[in-house]
């Protein structure tokens, strides 16, 4: 009787630090800095510059690839080449830009930040064009 009782001693201190260390590791957690940016992944600041001028590489594609007949018959190759030129610009290379990217995908609170602060540029430069039209040129 007595090796029962000290069995069942040992299994609730077994349990009791079973769960002090999953409160442990849950703490841990929850005081990781959730808006922190991995190292190997661009700046939310430096993606949104890289983001802007691949929006500015497809709206030139559209506007003036696309019409051009010669340029059409290849314009998936011409937007490649763009994006490279996006790239050489912010001197990344492609890789950098998807695992970027996809790490913003996967954290809509971050992205979310990045793309309306996009939005806001394109509402101010939309502005600045409306009332001096010779900044579409």
């Amino acid at each position: 009787m007595r090796k029962q009782h000290t069995k069942a001693l040992m299994g609730k201190a077994i349990i009791k630090y079973v769960l002090l260390g999953c409160l442990l590791v849950l703490v841990l957690i929850g005081c990781t800095n959730k808006d922190k940016i991995p190292g190997d992944v661009l700046p939310r600041e430096e993606m949104e510059k890289v983001m802007w001028d691949m929006v500015q590489a497809d709206r030139f594609s559209s506007q003036f690839l696309e019409r051009d007949s010669i340029a059409r018959k290849d314009i998936k190759t011409e937007n490649l080449k763009l994006y490279e030129k996006v790239f050489q610009v912010h001197k990344i290379t492609k890789e950098e830009f998807v695992h970027s990217f996809q790490f913003y995908l996967s954290r809509p609170d971050i992205n979310k930040v990045l793309f309306d602060t996009m939005a806001a540029r394109a509402n101010r430069r939309r502005a600045d064009v409306y009332t001096n039209p010779e900044m579409a040129q």
